[in-house]
């Protein structure tokens, strides 16, 4: 670890064993930041970033510390290997050190707007600063001027804080954060940005107390994977697996069950983790995904669908667990992917039979190549004479032919979805188009794409003499419709697939 002196901010590289009491700068980074170079070669006092370290270097020797670190200029960032070691060590340092002092330089000592500009800071926006607010246990907020605001322990800035980020106040006053579901903790990471896209995951390699070598280049997603690894290799709290996909795909697209990024774990604040002490077997990642017990409820009609309950819930609630959508993808019934990856259903134990439990593999990535059997396809043409809606997304993308309005889905697409909107955006409806076991079609209207139970239609299906119908919009905004569907085989020589019939009804429209 390489420290400054306070006053004459002259460099200072103490043995491990001997690290004198520092003062630790938090900050985002501006224009001209000094940087180590500046400091070996004495060009600081031409940078512009100067002013701030002088006065953090001032503030901290008027605290009675006599040294200083910071992360622009006592890391040698020409040096893989050492940016590599502090990245890596980074949560420590400023766990360890005295007091981390936090620059605000977009907020003003302004009392009466200090508040909201506090909440407003860009500060609480940056990956980094997430582990630098948790890991010291004295941190002091300053404003650009550098008049002290107050620490992240005073009950009026805990309270804002808490608002901003949604750390809970436990953890600000010096819990220990082990104690807090890995959902939870990403849920923190989930709004913030960082300038290069691999620092989303390095930045939260203190907060889950693992080490990993950093690798620029091999793009977020790769990264965030890597340190989810990282993490199974300590840890078996299911909430690692609690994540929603903030991704425009409302079909049934195999993914694994790791996320790509800190972003599907926004709403994974009240999670708490729930671990199954009789469970005996460790779950590990191998070539042919992740190798896991779960306990797994078919699907009460769609083939190959399974809900699987996870050892973590939401609040306190005893005997409700989250679930997710897993699908066979072997004969063998023992390879899965991830489907529906938006869902994240609640599952009562205590009034539903969980399932069985059963080891398994859960693929990260399920490819099929050329020439291999990926089981059948159904056809389904849609007629859809609807008046103003238009249709807008089809999911599985791949699966669709604008030519002749047909969605060609494999066994392995699962399910498929048609979305329709309004031209003004105000009303938006979504098929849902699956099989079941028999082989039948089975449809469901959903008001938006991804709505709650009241929102949706009956399922119907092609074996029945029956449509469904939903009624959409609002009378106070004056637009009213029913949506009518129904599905049917195809009839005629030479015909294969279904028909997806979709109609329109005004109930009322004083807008258009």
């Amino acid at each position: 670890m390489r420290l400054l002196h306070s006053q004459t901010l002259s460099l200072y590289e103490p043995p491990y064993s001997e690290i004198p009491p520092y003062a630790i700068l938090s900050h985002t980074w501006g224009e001209d930041e000094i940087t180590y170079q500046d400091v070996r070669g004495g060009t600081t006092r031409l940078e512009r970033g100067y002013s701030k370290l002088q006065k953090f270097a001032h503030r901290a020797s008027e605290d009675g510390l006599d040294y200083i670190w910071v992360d622009t200029c006592c890391i040698d960032k020409s040096s893989s290997a050492e940016l590599s070691e502090a990245i890596n060590s980074m949560y420590i340092w400023y766990k360890r050190a005295k007091c981390c002092y936090v620059y605000l330089e977009d907020v003003p000592f302004d009392k009466r707007h200090l508040p909201a500009a506090f909440q407003r800071s860009r500060w609480f926006t940056r990956g980094w600063t997430l582990q630098e607010l948790i890991a010291p246990s004295t941190v002091i907020f300053y404003a650009s001027n550098w008049h002290p605001i107050g620490s992240k322990t005073d009950p009026t800035l805990q309270d804002l804080i808490l608002q901003t980020t949604g750390i809970d106040l436990e953890i600000l006053s010096g819990g220990d954060i082990r104690n807090v579901s890995i959902a939870k903790r990403m849920s923190w990471a989930a709004k913030r940005e960082t300038t290069r896209p691999e620092d989303k995951a390095y930045s939260l390699l203190g907060l889950f107390d693992v080490n990993m070598p950093l690798l620029y280049g091999e793009g977020e997603k790769r990264a965030f994977i890597r340190l989810q690894k990282e993490i199974m290799e300590d840890s078996d709290d299911h909430s690692l697996f609690a994540w929603k996909s903030m991704e425009k795909n409302y079909g049934m697209s195999c993914q694994g069950l790791l996320a790509t990024s800190p972003t599907p774990f926004i709403d994974g604040g009240n999670t708490i983790s729930c671990p199954d002490w009789n469970a005996t077997t460790p779950y590990s990642m191998t070539n042919k995904g992740l190798h896991i017990e779960l306990s797994l409820r078919p699907h009460d009609i769609i083939k190959d669908i399974f809900l699987a309950t996870l050892d973590c819930k939401l609040g306190q609630q005893s005997s409700i667990r989250l679930a997710i959508y897993l699908k066979c993808l072997s004969a063998a019934g023992n390879q899965f992917c991830r489907v529906k990856p938006y869902a994240l259903e609640e599952f009562d134990c205590k009034s539903r039979n969980p399932g069985i439990p059963r080891i398994i593999y859960v693929r990260q990535r399920v490819l099929h190549p050329e020439g291999q059997h990926t089981g059948g396809s159904r056809k389904i043409r849609i007629l859809d004479m609807l008046g103003i809606f238009r249709l807008i997304d089809v999911s599985p993308q791949g699966c669709w032919n604008d030519s002749t309005r047909t969605l060609n889905l494999r066994d392995v697409d699962g399910e498929g979805t048609v979305l329709y909107q309004n031209p003004n955006m105000t009303l938006r409806f979504a098929i849902v188009v699956t099989f079941t076991r028999a082989g039948f079609c089975l449809c469901k209207i959903l008001n938006g794409p991804r709505m709650s139970a009241n929102e949706q239609s009956d399922w119907f299906s092609s074996f029945e003499d029956k449509s469904g119908q939903l009624n959409i919009g609002a009378t106070r905004y004056g637009q009213k419709y029913r949506i009518k569907a129904s599905i049917n085989k195809e009839k005629g020589k030479g015909m294969e697939g279904f028909v997806l019939d979709v109609t329109t009804h005004i109930l009322m429209d004083i807008t258009s």
